[in-house]
């Protein structure tokens, strides 16, 4: 029945979706094609397939037990359309996991006569106990619970406004249980290539006094980790980014990454990393967030999101 299901990682594949700053006209260009399509030729929208894809594996938890009462209403499957000035188009947003600061939410649009079907799973962040951003095709879309139980979503970016009105869909939920928090890599980082050469204007340079321990007091399973790695990630390798992993005790690492985009450093320091499976996390003291992966000995996968879920990069890094 559906055209195709496109993740942002399809419609996206060079690894920077959301920018710093002003971005570029060609890449405003890219953003806003879904969007403008929708609003300025939508009008058949509800003509079309009006039910949003809603992946089999969409399951709603119970919230942590030290979540507010009323921030933990945002939980569940809402339904209901985005409002253009000239169209409008099917739409569906499952909260499936909900923490103090952030949320775990599925969000889908309905395939219609002139756009396809969206499906993200992204990590949302809680601007309060009843308003939550979202990142979307292109900007964070802001949802505000109302006193009638209903839910607003509107997106404003560049002259482009969609607004609307959802309600809750009745539907089962999981008791709560400890999970380790997934990472919802983009599904076309494993398409992605090392790039040496960086676009960067500032440099990511690690130290010369970086201290690391020797490979043979580190547990066997993490002393492929060890060392220095670096590569061009983001869009047209506009940004440079190294990690040294310095020591790894247990499922813990002390590390040094550094990210650079544009004018200036973004992440830099050493800090605490967690192993959780194949994957080594990093949260930055402004909680912005750093993941790694190991694709083979001499290569690594890299995901990052800013504290506001504004900025998403990823990209390659090769050992050095």
């Amino acid at each position: 029945m559906y055209k195709h299901v496109s993740t942002h990682s399809e419609r996206f594949p060079r690894g920077d979706l959301w920018s710093v700053g002003r971005p570029p006209l060609l890449r405003i260009a890219s953003w806003l094609g879904f969007w403008t399509t929708i609003l300025f030729c939508g009008q058949a929208a509800a003509e079309f397939n009006v039910v949003p894809v809603i992946p089999a594996d969409s399951n709603v938890m119970e919230a942590a037990p030290n979540v507010p009462p009323a921030q933990s209403r945002f939980l569940g499957r809402w339904e209901g359309p985005l409002i253009g000035h000239k169209g409008q188009i099917p739409h569906a947003l499952v909260v499936e996991r909900m923490k103090i600061k952030g949320a775990t939410v599925l969000w889908s649009t309905g395939d219609t006569a002139v756009t396809n079907a969206q499906v993200l799973r992204v990590d949302a962040l809680m601007k309060s106990e009843d308003e939550m951003s979202v990142p979307t095709v292109g900007r964070p879309m802001t949802y505000r619970l109302n006193s009638d139980g209903t839910l607003s979503a509107v997106f404003t970016y560049y002259g482009v406004e969609l607004w609307g009105t959802m309600k809750k869909v009745a539907g089962p939920t999981l008791p709560y249980a400890q999970e380790n928090e997934e990472t919802h890599w983009p599904a076309g980082i494993s398409g992605l290539s090392y790039v040496q050469k960086t676009n960067s204007p500032v440099k990511a340079v690690l130290p010369n006094d970086l201290q690391f321990a020797p490979v043979s007091a580190v547990p066997p399973e993490r002393a492929p980790w060890m060392g220095k790695w670096g590569g061009a990630i983001c869009s047209n390798a506009f940004c440079d980014a190294k990690l040294a992993v310095l020591n790894v005790v247990g499922d813990t690492a002390t590390v040094f990454p550094i990210l650079a985009r544009g004018d200036r450093i973004r992440v830099t320091g050493t800090h605490t990393a967690q192993f959780v499976g194949n994957e080594l996390r990093v949260i930055t003291s402004n909680s912005n967030r750093l993941t790694y992966r190991m694709r083979d000995t001499n290569t690594l996968e890299v995901y990052g999101l800013s504290a506001n879920g504004s900025v998403v990069v990823w990209g390659v890094l090769a050992r050095e």
